[in-house]
């Protein structure tokens, strides 16, 4: 089951919950009912109650933007009141678990449905960490457990001067509120921003919002706090590459290795996102995630066919017929390789390979390389392949936000699927 399913069924389902969330022990929402918003400061004081209830007796249980009268705290559990509505707080080894419930719900019932899936929860962690193999057994979607070591660096320090351009130039003027929105916050379908559909994706396959990081540009970074604090990302996982305009963008490479050395995740597996990319709804995170872990010591990129016409525009990856990467071409004419696979800006990097990150840019450096040579991150898949392992992984094809008509392109895309 994904956490959210957990929350319908387990929680919601039972009748005895009205609003519940699942949210990782060190931040950020994993999976939540309607209209359930618990912020980052709400579950911060909540963990801090679970050790110090001194925090809620003084200053009171908020959740939801609701004050609950606090009742009392251990080590695992938080109960508190307001009337005749209450709220269940239940910690687990990886997760914080919160129901509440009304009028029509008997406390006592209330708490034995958080309590128990909490216990459940707790069991199914412990099979986990050492019986994998009776996950499969009993068909248990481990793909939903926390992802140890993977982290998630997002790609929004880019400028988007095509799309800037075209919204400028519109003249139904439709489309001018969005005139200063990066292409990574352009609103989307049911959520607030393109990049929020990746981070409910990854919740629901075990990687929290504690986990998923932010590198953009100084013009843009307080654009992409405001969100991060709309959706429970912490605001230390936003940072500013310190560019103000286009013409200074440090390049796509330099932004990567600035992103893993100022979150320090060079001791993780690092999953770069960029910020302007969707896949198609078919696209299953939790089986990408299997292949990575079932590779050995390799990184992971996704590929896709595109026809004759739109190689020209694309990153194009050449692979043997297991699946290993033997070559990559930016945006070459069709006569330049027989490969039709382009390479969407998804990539698992293994943590062993991000050192060669310094390396690409020591010799771009070195031949005294432009821009060109590192603004777009598969002129550094070019440089990594025959160095290091990299797998593929097939998917049906992504969305790309480019200028405006790719925009439009992708919200038709949203309501065609609803």
């Amino acid at each position: 089951m994904s956490w959210q399913a957990y929350v319908d069924s387990n929680l919601i389902g039972s009748g005895q919950i009205t609003q519940a969330g699942i949210y990782g022990v060190q931040g950020g929402q994993w999976a939540a009912s309607a209209n359930f918003n618990v912020t980052a400061a709400e579950l911060q004081t909540i963990n801090q109650g679970f050790s110090d209830p001194a925090v809620l007796q003084a200053n009171g249980l908020r959740v939801n933007g609701v004050k609950y009268l606090f009742l009392r705290s251990d080590d695992r559990s938080i109960y508190g009141k307001k009337g005749n509505d209450g709220v269940v707080i239940v910690k687990t080894t990886q997760a914080v678990l919160i129901g509440l419930y009304d009028d029509k719900v008997t406390p006592g019932n209330a708490t034995k449905v958080v309590e128990g899936l909490a216990d459940y929860l707790i069991s199914v962690n412990y099979f986990v960490h050492n019986i994998m193999s009776v996950l499969f057994e009993w068909d248990i979607d481990y793909t939903t457990m926390a992802v140890e070591n993977v982290k998630v660096l997002i790609m929004g320090a880019g400028y988007g001067t095509r799309l800037q351009r075209d919204l400028l130039a519109d003249k139904t003027g439709k489309y001018r509120h969005l005139v200063g929105v990066p292409k990574a916050l352009l609103p989307l379908g049911a959520q607030d921003a393109l990049i929020t559909h990746w981070l409910h994706l990854l919740a629901k396959n075990g990687i929290p919002a504690s986990s998923v990081h932010v590198i953009t540009n100084a013009a843009c970074y307080d654009a992409f706090v405001e969100w991060a604090k709309r959706n429970n990302v912490p605001e230390d996982n936003i940072a500013s590459d310190g560019t103000t305009s286009n013409e200074t963008r440090l390049g796509a490479v330099p932004d990567i290795l600035e992103g893993v050395k100022r979150f320090n995740l060079n001791g993780d597996h690092v999953l770069v996102i960029g910020g302007d990319t969707l896949f198609l709804h078919d696209f299953d995170l939790a089986a990408f995630l299997t292949d990575f872990r079932q590779k050995e010591r390799a990184c992971l990129v996704t590929t896709y066919e595109v026809p004759n016409e739109t190689v020209h525009k694309v990153g194009i990856m050449e692979i043997n017929k297991e699946g290993t990467v033997t070559g990559f071409v930016e945006k070459p004419q069709p006569t330049e390789t027989s490969s039709r696979l382009a390479c969407p800006c998804f990539y698992l990097f293994h943590q062993q390979s991000l050192n060669l990150l310094q390396d690409f840019l020591n010799d771009c450096h070195a031949r005294n390389a432009g821009l060109q040579d590192y603004d777009a991150t598969g002129k550094f898949l070019a440089y990594l392949w025959p160095r290091f392992p990299i797998q593929t992984h097939t998917i049906s094809g992504r969305i790309d936000v480019g200028g405006l008509e790719s925009y439009v392109d992708a919200i038709q895309y949203f309501e065609r699927q609803q």
